[in-house]
């Protein structure tokens, strides 16, 4: 390879010496101009470009070689982002065509759960409505039968204050010894037997 590189650069300087010796027999042009300064600028130009190939090629390969390098690597990134956005893209297309369908889905669902919660409801009120009414029955009878208690007693009371009034009006002491030998008579009856 080095090789190479010395063989064109020789080349190239025999070229441009070849080219150089015509000019510099040449006469100075209106300008003033020699063509020796001419093909002097040209082998300084040509002298230029060799040393550049020759001493900094290396340098500028790699540094294009890698500029390329990146270049493609940004450009492959760049690719992979553009597939990922436009996935995304679709991603997002699909989920706002199926939003319509979500919609009523949830809006079913939605109804479905209120009915029942609903039909919960109206049931514990009706179990709520039958215990109370099963409990106002049990208190309206026990309140009742307290009533029911309360007047008989109340009736025993009066009667038997009606009762004591009564024998202290019209019962003597003959009612009393009468009383009490039919007491005797009854249990010597109920013995004899």
């Amino acid at each position: 390879m080095r090789a190479k590189g010395t063989l064109g650069v020789g080349v190239a300087a025999l070229t441009l010496a070849s080219l150089a010796v015509p000019v510099l027999a040449a006469e100075p042009d209106e300008a003033g101009t020699s063509a020796m300064t001419l093909g002097f600028y040209t082998i300084n130009f040509v002298l230029f470009v060799v040393l550049l190939v020759r001493y900094a090629s290396g340098g500028i390969k790699n540094y294009f070689s890698l500029r390329a390098r990146m270049i493609s690597s940004a450009f492959a990134n760049l690719e992979g982002a553009l597939r990922d956005a436009q996935a995304q893209a679709m991603q997002a297309a699909e989920r706002v065509r199926q939003l319509p369908f979500e919609k009523a889905r949830i809006e079913a669902l939605i109804r479905k759960q209120t009915e029942q919660d609903v039909e919960a409801i109206r049931q514990a009120a009706h179990n709520l409505a039958a215990q109370i009414r099963r409990d106002g029955e049990a208190a309206a009878r026990s309140i009742a039968e307290q009533a029911e208690r309360q007047l008989r007693s109340a009736v025993a009371r009066s009667a038997a204050q009606m009762a004591r009034e009564m024998l202290r009006e019209h019962f003597r002491p003959a009612d009393q010894h009468r009383l009490v030998e039919d007491f005797v008579q009854e249990i010597a009856a109920r013995e004899a037997q």
